[in-house]
């Protein structure tokens, strides 16, 4: 990819051509490289996602480049290659237990290993969802769903995507939605109450959907149904 808002220069000594860019980013990942180097998968505003090389040589605050970090950087490519020069921290999130740091994980995963092209909209619902300390199965689930909306593979769980009947008992992951048991007879437990729940956390904030009370088991059922269903679809 090229950057569409750059600054951009001819090295005199590679004659390489070089873009600029400044833009918010969220680190999903990060691996040291060589010596002070250090690989870093970032989710960025404007420019979807990145793998930037980053210099840790004169770093005041190396917990910029921690996982789960929002920063402000300036970022230059150089041909196919992008190196973070700047940084600014913008927001620490650091997991303070076991807990935190699965569910912070399971996030960055998900858009570390299914996204590329930019999204606003997922950017700032990954920004705030990294800010949860409380209810994570409910917290990712919620994010799960609005995912595979924003990636374009919401299922279709209404009715049986065969016959269209609204008996549905059964999720395929293979054909991306519900049907009953005439029409299907394994997959994934489904019922109309998991399609309720599923249309609440799509519409609805995750403020308002954590005092609905909704029971866990089936938040589990819907988790593990759709990271099958990505995984299928975006992988």
């Amino acid at each position: 990819m090229k950057f569409k808002t750059e600054i951009s220069s001819t090295s005199d000594l590679t004659s390489e051509k070089i873009l600029k860019t400044k833009d918010k980013c969220i680190v999903l990942h990060a691996k040291r490289f060589e010596g002070k180097l250090r690989r870093l998968s970032v989710f960025t505003k404007k420019h979807g996602k990145l793998n930037v090389i980053v210099s840790l040589v004169d770093c005041k605050f190396p917990v910029l480049f921690e996982p789960f970090s929002v920063i402000d950087a300036e970022i230059v490519q150089i041909e196919e290659k992008f190196e973070l020069k700047k940084a600014k921290l913008l927001e620490i999130n650091f997991p303070e237990n076991l807990k935190t740091f699965k569910y912070l994980n399971k996030l960055a995963f998900l858009v570390h290993n299914y996204t590329l092209p930019p999204n606003q909209k997922l950017f700032e619902m990954l920004r705030k969802y990294l800010k949860v300390r409380e209810n994570f199965n409910l917290a990712y689930t919620s994010f799960l769903v609005k995912f595979c909306f924003f990636e374009g593979i919401f299922p279709d769980v209404e009715r049986c995507k065969l016959c269209g009947s609204k008996g549905i008992s059964l999720f395929s992951v293979e054909k991306g939605g519900t049907f009953c048991r005439n029409c299907l007879k394994s997959g994934f437990k489904w019922s109309l109450k998991h399609t309720e729940v599923v249309r609440v956390l799509l519409k609805r904030r995750l403020e308002e959907v954590q005092s609905f009370g909704i029971a866990n088991s089936l938040i589990l059922d819907i988790m593990k149904t759709l990271e099958r269903h990505v995984e299928r679809h975006l992988s």
